[in-house]
């Protein structure tokens, strides 16, 4: 697995249609489309989770994120598999791994509809109704602090 990270949303958007990601993704355009924030290169960062085959090179995943010092968390904005490869445990490896190898905050955050609760909640993540209806936290297995 290759994370493949972008520096500005302009760059991840330009390889999002370059792909032609438009139909495995859909996800991202609707939040973009709902929330000007997803656009805000101060506010959230863009990867990719690559994952080679005996084909080339399948996208596999799209991940923001962004760090919340005041709340001495790495938060997970948006997490969303591939359609074509949903439910094969592709989704459980990229977020381990990401959060292993790029989240080095104490706490994980995010924010998940209903439906995803039981992927959260597998992977220990803590529904938290005082913060919001939609609100998951974790400790940070593997945090340095």
């Amino acid at each position: 697995m290759n994370f493949k990270f972008f520096n500005t949303c302009e760059e991840f958007l330009a390889y999002y249609f370059e792909q032609g990601l438009t139909t495995c993704f859909e996800l991202v355009m609707e939040q973009f489309e709902k929330d000007p924030c997803y656009l805000d290169d101060e506010w959230i960062k863009w990867c990719v989770a690559e994952y080679e085959t005996e084909d080339g090179v399948v996208p596999m995943a799209v991940i923001g994120f962004r760090k919340e010092d005041s709340f001495n968390s790495d938060h997970i904005s948006s997490f969303e598999v591939n359609a074509n490869y949903r439910s094969l445990g592709f989704g459980t490896q990229i977020l381990t791994e990401f959060i292993k190898d790029y989240c080095s905050s104490p706490y994980i955050t995010l924010y998940a509809e209903d439906k995803n609760q039981g992927f959260y909640t597998k992977l220990g993540f803590e529904k938290d109704t005082d913060v919001s209806p939609y609100f998951y936290f974790k400790e940070n297995d593997w945090s340095s602090n």
